[in-house]
């Protein structure tokens, strides 16, 4: 477990500020990495325990100072990527003021002059280098079907429009996308590691506790 935890660490943007919030929660997590295993031997020591008093101990000293901070690391990653995944689908959606009618009403007649083009001409009209910004906002206003833009094409415009208009915001959710990959791979070995150890051989009993802290229920 120590070397591959050892490079998942490595891979941790560290050092860039727009993932200093989960780099403090990961900092947290790894600061328990030696004591998964070295508490369970510790409970070992104790010839008074069978082996089942030897987990049930660990599993106790875990759960008041470990397990707490665990979840909430799966929290922080849970909550990450749906904000992440709302943020890509946000950044391909042009803004629109909804008091301009005037402009309502060209974007309207540019999606009727989309329609009617030939496939080429019209993903021309709103991705090309030289595209009118206008037209792209029109295509994207409404269902593309309104534009005559199949899904796979709208997804392509959808694409040019975010990388033109905000590779600010695509670089930002570049990196914390690369920091919550390298935390949602530490987390599945640190939990395999703990299951090892919590002597629990129900997998249902084991996900509860991890979880929750729900004791499983003596046989």
């Amino acid at each position: 477990m120590a070397d591959l935890l050892t490079t998942l660490r490595q891979r941790f943007p560290t050092s860039d500020d727009r993932v200093s919030d989960l780099k403090g929660v990961f900092d947290n997590i790894n600061t328990f990495v030696p004591i998964v295993s070295q508490w369970k031997e510790e409970a070992g020591r104790n010839k008074h325990l069978s082996p089942a008093g030897i987990s049930s101990a660990y599993r106790k000293r875990m759960g008041e100072n470990v397990m707490q901070e665990v979840r909430r690391m799966n929290t922080v990653i849970a909550e990450s990527k749906a904000k992440l995944a709302e943020a890509k689908v946000n950044v391909t959606k042009p803004k629109y003021d909804p008091t301009d009618m005037l402009g309502a009403a060209y974007r309207r007649e540019i999606r009727e002059f989309l329609r009617q083009t030939e496939t080429s001409q019209r993903l021309s009209l709103v991705m090309s280098e030289t595209a009118d910004p206008i037209f792209t906002a029109a295509a994207l206003e409404l269902p593309t079907v309104v534009s005559g833009l199949p899904e796979q094409q709208a997804d392509m415009v959808r694409k040019v429009y975010a990388e033109r208009n905000h590779p600010d915001v695509l670089e930002h959710i570049a990196v914390r996308e690369s920091a919550l990959e390298v935390m949602t791979a530490f987390a599945s070995v640190f939990k395999e590691e703990v299951r090892k150890q919590a002597g629990i051989d129900d997998k249902k009993a084991f996900e509860a506790w991890y979880e929750t802290g729900a004791e499983p229920e003596a046989a």
